[in-house]
């Protein structure tokens, strides 16, 4: 099997394009940058490193690379895929190095042979991580997919619908948050009884609350307030966005969050389960990112948008099960199928309320979402959404209707003056005695006021309502001003592209490929093995050294600190490697001896014939 000497050296020879390719695949290996080819070696083949490529792995591929370490048990007939082993070679899981044994041979692009080892690392992971299972033969394609026919219009409908409750739901949360902070438990967790209230409230149910929470807090609307143990509403500027705007910013938190998935889907965590507790600080798993992804890669793949059929019903489209959505997954990545059975269902759920579904099949912005493309989903958005209205009907009551979604400007001027009333799609507001001295108390003057209505109100003011303001007015000093007033000048909300500037930073494409170029000039740069063992490699070149003298049971030189401080070396053949110790016997005397692996400083290769002991 190859060694990191040998996985270094191979590293040093591939080509500028291979390397950017391999950072490509397994980023973890330069966050953050190595100094020469000896640590990316050791990066690569570290066991977070290893594991986190094995889950990447489709079935195919898995079972090539358990073929390579276990013959015996998977059978080889899959270790002889040329094409298989060149993409595990591109990930670093093989090596091109030709190793002393016989290795596996496939025929090369060139007429002659190339030749593939395993890496030791490798090996040892697979060997952790759960068994691929009783199929001694992989299939060669994703297992077929059950679709159902949607309409096109059915499926459109339900997206939009969708998204506006995401908007709309997600704003009066936020602002029942800015007037009354949510109280948090020990481990920032709301409780079962804040959670069922505030549901009750916004009529909805308690998991798509949590849901709701979650987002919130994932986009950085609410924030928690450690002094007070509260959650507050942390920025309105999210509410004067345009409404592309709220949601790219909101299914952008979405698509990166770690947070366990909210819904009352089947198989998905429960809200007031110990281990899913919205907002709670253990309601995380650092795999959840990566899966949302997967999830909305697999709803865009070809399988799945339509059957194998020559011809298809007009303005049709298809929702695919979610076994088939499971069983795409388990293909893909089969190490993960387990946890994928339990969390897909609710991320799932999660696609529909944020309209990147409709009826369960994948909407046009999400398949814009799926490819990364912002830019077209969020004009693929816009011309789905209604355009904002700008004007509402005052009457006798002095309530205030506005048809439709209100601009929010506009929006968040009028509840200065009224109170919000009704929800959903119109707006309902009533201005009342209260509500104009609030206004007149924020900044307000009466010839703002009426200067405000009097332009988005479509009918004439009731002579009561101008009755009322005059004497709010009256109530406050003639001086008061409307400069510190938030709404002292109308407020248009941001253009759509201002969510980019507006959310957390993120790194783009471009920055990400000039990190990667730096990182390969530093290599070329760069001696492949550095400063030997005073560098990264160090520590991971004892432990292999170690490894493969226990298993050969040859002879090593060992450097160690002993109590006094003092470096010993000392002649020995290594034993066993566990819990943090090594158990070895010494050359000689054959006496056994423990030694602290972080008290181990060199291994060096078994002395020649004659060589006495110091």
């Amino acid at each position: 099997m190859g060694t990191l000497a040998d996985v270094a050296a191979e590293l040093a020879h591939r080509s500028d394009a291979q390397l950017l390719r391999l950072f490509t695949l397994r980023p973890d290996a330069i966050n953050p940058p190595v100094a020469n080819f000896a640590a990316l070696a050791t990066r690569l083949c570290g066991p977070s490193s290893i594991l986190a490529a094995l889950d990447a792995l489709n079935f195919s591929q898995l079972h090539a690379l358990t073929a390579l370490h276990s013959p015996a048990a998977t059978g080889t007939e899959a270790a002889h895929v040329p094409a298989t082993l060149a993409e595990l070679h591109e990930m670093a899981l093989l090596t091109a190095e030709i190793p002393a044994s016989p290795a596996t041979q496939t025929p090369a692009d060139d007429g002659g042979t190339q030749q593939f080892c395993t890496l030791a690392s490798v090996g040892l992971a697979l060997g952790e991580g759960p068994p691929l299972g009783d199929h001694l033969t992989p299939p060669a394609a994703p297992p077929s997919a059950k679709l159902a026919e949607v309409r096109t219009a059915l499926r459109d409908n339900a997206a939009a619908s969708a998204v506006e409750t995401l908007l709309r739901v997600t704003a009066e949360l936020v602002e029942s948050i800015g007037h009354a902070p949510l109280a948090a438990l020990r481990d920032r967790g709301a409780g079962v009884r804040t959670v069922r209230k505030l549901a009750v409230w916004l009529k909805i149910n308690e998991a798509q609350l949590c849901f709701y929470l979650e987002l919130a807090a994932t986009a950085h609307l609410i924030s928690y307030d450690r002094a007070s143990a509260q959650w507050r509403a942390a920025t309105p500027d999210w509410l004067l966005l345009e409404r592309p705007a709220q949601w790219l910013a909101l299914a952008k938190a979405w698509q990166d969050s770690t947070r366990l998935p909210f819904s009352d889907a089947p198989n998905s965590p429960a809200p007031d389960s110990p281990a899913a507790k919205p907002l709670a600080v253990t309601s995380t798993l650092p795999h959840l990112a990566a899966l949302r992804h997967r999830v909305l890669r697999v709803l865009a793949a070809p399988e799945l948008a339509a059957p194998s059929r020559n011809s298809e019903p007009p303005n049709t489209t298809y929702a695919p099960t979610l076994d088939s959505v499971v069983a795409q997954l388990a293909w893909r990545h089969p190490r993960q199928s387990a946890a994928m059975s339990a969390l897909v269902p609710g991320i799932m759920a999660e696609l529909e309320l944020l309209g990147l579904t409709g009826a369960g099949a994948l909407s046009i912005t999400g398949r814009c979402a799926a490819a990364n493309d912002w830019p077209a989903a969020l004009a693929a958005l816009d011309s789905t959404l209604p355009e904002p209205i700008d004007h509402f009907v005052i009457q006798g009551d002095l309530s205030v209707v506005a048809p439709g979604f209100l601009a929010p400007a506009i929006a968040a001027e009028l509840k200065l003056l009224a109170a919000t009333e009704g929800r959903g799609a119109a707006g309902i507001f009533r201005i009342s005695e209260g509500s104009l001295q609030g206004a007149m108390a924020a900044g307000q003057s009466k010839e703002s006021i009426l200067g405000f209505l009097r332009r988005h109100c479509r009918t004439e003011l009731p002579q009561s309502l101008e009755y009322l303001i005059g004497a709010a007015a009256a109530k406050h000093p003639a001086g008061m001003t409307r400069q510190d007033s938030p709404a002292s000048t109308p407020r248009r909300g941001p253009d759509r592209t201002t969510a980019l500037a507006w959310e957390a930073p993120r790194p783009t494409d471009d920055v990400v490929h000039l990190q990667m170029q730096a990182q390969l000039a530093q290599l070329r740069r760069s001696p492949v093995w550095g400063s030997a063992v005073q560098d990264e490699a160090g520590p991971a070149l004892v432990m292999e050294q170690l490894r493969l003298s226990i298993a050969s049971g040859s002879t090593v030189w060992l450097s160690a600190v002993n109590g006094s401080g003092d470096v010993e070396r000392v002649l020995l053949v290594p034993l066993s490697l566990v819990g943090g110790l090594l158990r070895a016997r010494l050359n000689g005397t054959g006496r056994e001896r423990h030694f602290s692996i972080h008290r181990i400083t060199a291994v060096e290769d078994p002395p020649q014939e004659g060589t006495e002991l110091p």
